[in-house]
């Protein structure tokens, strides 16, 4: 980098500029700037405040904002970089409150080694303690893990047909997008 004055050399560190910052965000609030970059910054804004409204929420202990939070981490949703450990800390608070989509979500990372270091033994406990509270995710991941042979668990046909047979029984609706695979599975598998 070249400095407007010759023969100096210029650093490679960028400042933040607070003030210039804080000036463009009055003048996208204000509706003084338009156009695709100010609605961007706009969303920003909003994000920030929902990210800020939800960690609130988890902090006070709502367990579905730890849930969110989770998620949003996971996802890299909301504005915030995807952080598969931050994920699993804010699945892991909600999961000791019994909530079962983070039950869930807490096992297929501890099963998977995603955010934390791979425990099948615990992420097990974990899957088991989301099927008895009715969340069809964790029915799920149990017959998946049994039709291919997944965490330690043996392949078997009759114990995955078990688990996916379940899922429509669940109370917590938590894995659309997994129940067609599993309808699919029931149909080729009748047998079982």
């Amino acid at each position: 980098l070249k400095p407007p004055t010759p023969r100096e050399p210029m650093g490679a560190r960028l400042l933040p500029a607070v003030q210039v910052r804080n000036n463009i965000e009055r003048m996208v609030k204000s509706g003084a700037i338009g156009g695709d970059k100010a609605a961007a910054w706009q969303k920003r804004i909003e994000d920030e405040k929902k990210v800020a409204a939800m960690r609130g929420k988890a902090e006070g202990g709502d367990s579905g904002a730890m849930k969110r939070l989770g998620y949003w981490y996971r996802d890299g949703e909301k504005g915030l970089a995807v952080d598969p450990k931050q994920a699993f800390e804010w699945f892991e608070r909600a999961a000791e409150l019994d909530e079962p989509t983070a039950l869930s979500a807490c096992a297929q990372a501890l099963l998977e080694g995603k955010g934390v270091e791979r425990d099948t033994a615990r992420g097990h406990f974990m899957l088991g303690a989301g099927c008895a509270l009715g969340a069809e995710h964790a029915c799920y991941v149990k017959g998946f893990g049994h039709q291919l042979g997944l965490w330690g668990l043996k392949k078997d046909d009759k114990q995955a047909t078990r688990w996916f047979r379940k899922m429509p029984g669940c109370s917590v609706k938590n894995s659309a997008a997994n129940r067609e695979i599993a309808a699919k599975w029931l149909r080729e598998h009748l047998s079982a």
